[in-house]
């Protein structure tokens, strides 16, 4: 078969051209394989909140999509616990460009926020502040998660003060578009941080590093045009930080992946797109198998098809793990702990 991709998308196209970008069809959350008369006789386990943008968007971010909320920890967070504890005992880190999101967070590496624009917040006259951090944080408490927050408080001072004088010594290696638009921009800065905490990765000592970016603006209920301009946002995006990896000579180390909540229906509400089940995503690094589409594409998309659950609706036939295990295999992640 013949596939197309958006026409706002020509430099992503270009990647898979050049076999640096590869898609993954045919994905959701699944707590296990799916029929569309499983599914709607209820005789298998299906996830919490299907159609619901806080579960779903948990679902993709934790891979326990049976489990309500963010209990699980993310999938970004637990590799780097893993990692980190593993048999070659990686030095590693997880950020977040887009505030406190699950993805990041391990049950033993906390993530460190970095705002979008790469500002760190920093305490004030740190020099002469920092003794009375000291001073507040001797005293016992008596409740253990007063004692935990002050426990880790002035190490989250330090850190952060640290971080701030490392990012602000860096010079990135490419020239990046400029803007006007704050969406566009957003994005942009988002990127343009992670490439300078890529840039310090060897002043920090860390061997496996895990970034978090967001764009948000895909729920098309009543506006299905603004998809040209996401995607545009995102294809000139991509572009910059490809760019600036490979001037930076790290292209073949890092990789970057897509997901999101939920695709959307095949069908239109008479405005625009409602919340739909399985997607499609894409996968980008200098040592990705590019050029090829992964999964089985869907062999009908017509209404009513062996998967369809109302109005295009499709279930997956893959879960999220079958693009996230590759990527934990390549990182180092030890077989039983995938």
């Amino acid at each position: 078969p013949s596939f197309g991709l958006h026409y706002k998308l020509p430099k992503l196209r270009q990647l898979y051209q050049a076999g640096e970008a590869a898609f993954v069809s045919n994905i959701g959350a699944l707590v296990q394989p799916l029929t569309k008369y499983e599914y709607k006789s209820g005789t298998k386990s299906t996830c919490v909140g299907l159609f619901s943008h806080s579960d779903q968007t948990a679902a993709a971010q934790t891979l326990k999509c049976q489990v309500a909320g963010a209990s699980p920890k993310g999938v970004g967070g637990r590799m780097a616990d893993v990692l980190g504890a593993g048999s070659q005992k990686f030095s590693t880190s997880s950020f977040s460009l887009k505030g406190k999101k699950t993805w990041s967070e391990g049950f033993s590496v906390i993530q460190q926020s970095v705002d979008g624009s790469g500002d760190i917040r920093t305490l004030e006259n740190y020099v002469a502040r920092r003794p009375l951090i000291d001073n507040i944080t001797k005293e016992e408490l008596g409740n253990i998660y007063s004692e935990e927050y002050s426990k880790n408080l002035g190490k989250m001072v330090d850190s952060a003060n640290i971080l701030a004088g490392q990012l602000g010594n860096v010079t990135l290696s490419s020239t990046w578009p400029e803007t006007e638009d704050w969406t566009f921009l957003s994005l942009l800065r988002q990127f343009q941080a992670v490439s300078k905490l890529i840039a310090t990765s060897q002043t920090r000592q860390i061997e496996r590093e895990f970034f978090y970016v967001e764009l948000g603006g895909f729920d098309t209920h009543n506006e299905f045009e603004k998809l040209d301009e996401l995607f545009a946002f995102i294809d000139d995006s991509l572009d910059a930080f490809v760019k600036e990896l490979k001037a930076q000579g790290v292209f073949d180390s890092v990789v970057l992946v897509t997901t999101s909540d939920f695709g959307r229906t095949l069908t239109s509400n008479g405005k625009g797109t409602d919340h739909g089940w399985a997607g499609n995503q894409f996968v980008v690094g200098g040592k990705v198998k590019g050029g090829e589409i992964y999964n089985e594409f869907p062999t009908s998309l017509l209404e009513g098809n062996l998967y369809d659950v109302g109005r295009g609706r499709m279930i997956p036939r893959y879960p999220w793990e079958s693009v996230m295990l590759p990527i934990a295999e390549w990182m180092g992640v030890d077989a039983m702990d995938r």
